[in-house]
């Protein structure tokens, strides 16, 4: 049996729906792409019990950043060139 891993859609991630996936066998990871990039230290911030919905808001404009060579980083925290 593969690991079943889910993508946390669109402003969705709450740690509480990502344990109840995790909880209910829905899956075995979470993919958290945009959240990571908005907030590298997500993960600690969750550890540390403040689970507070991520901030990201799933614009997309971090892709838009790194396929022109700006790097990984959200456009909303981005300091202007």
């Amino acid at each position: 049996m593969y690991p079943r891993a889910a993508d946390t859609g669109r402003r969705y991630p709450f740690f509480s729906h990502l344990q109840q996936n995790r909880n209910d066998g829905l899956a075995d990871c979470t993919a958290l792409s945009r959240p990571m990039i908005r907030e590298p230290d997500l993960i600690n911030r969750w550890q540390t019990g403040d689970r507070r919905k991520v901030t990201c808001v799933s614009d997309n404009r971090c892709f838009i950043l790194i396929g022109t060579g700006h790097g990984v980083t959200c456009a909303h925290l981005r300091k202007p060139d």
